[in-house]
């Protein structure tokens, strides 16, 4: 069942999204380059023919994640420590919980796999410079000025704040609520 000729970026995207197709209905582990073309509408030969190696594949969709993992959220919150908050608040919801599974499965299957711990890697610290540049404001603008908390150490905490709560919507979420998860944070950051 050959595809259409289009361009083969085109195609990379068209693969690349059954594949997610595939990733979020079944798994990361059920991937094969036959389900990704069944899911497509190719034959297995074009898949490989793009994307050498199931790795290959594995590699391409895990930079789509984080990819979409980076994107900049929109903050209106006007003083420092809002935006601060607001930043982790976006980014504790969850609301796309099926390529945020996605993400961790990758960073379980990445502790044997050293290029992607070493994508992840990248990828978590970009994501910590997030917090820390929105951190580094928040103790600019501090009245405290004996807050001897480094912005690092503020990004650390978000972010892992933020992973904790993916993991715990993702294990059990009826028993988790993020509101709640805020106005802990939101208590904690007051004093900043």
């Amino acid at each position: 069942m050959p595809g259409q000729k289009i361009a083969e970026e085109e195609r990379k995207q068209q693969i690349l999204t059954a594949a997610l197709q595939v990733a979020t209905q079944i798994g990361l582990e059920n991937v094969t380059g036959r389900r990704v073309a069944a899911e497509a509408g190719l034959s297995s030969g074009l898949i490989f023919f793009h994307y050498k190696t199931k790795d290959d594949l594995l590699l391409a969709l895990l930079d789509e994640l984080i990819t979409w993992w980076l994107s900049t959220r929109e903050i209106h919150a006007t003083d420092a420590q809002s935006r601060f908050l607001e930043l982790v608040r976006l980014e504790a919801q969850v609301e796309d919980r099926a390529f945020i599974d996605l993400l961790l499965e990758f960073w379980i299957l990445g502790r044997h796999h050293l290029e992607m711990r070493s994508r992840l890697r990248d990828a978590m610290a970009k994501y910590r410079e997030r917090f820390r540049l929105a951190a580094q404001q928040m103790i600019q603008q501090s009245e405290n000025k004996t807050l001897s908390v480094p912005a690092e150490s503020l990004a650390i905490f978000a972010s892992s704040l933020v992973i904790g709560n993916a993991l715990q919507v993702m294990f059990d979420p009826e028993q988790f609520n993020t509101e709640e998860l805020l106005l802990v944070a939101k208590a904690l950051f007051e004093d900043l």
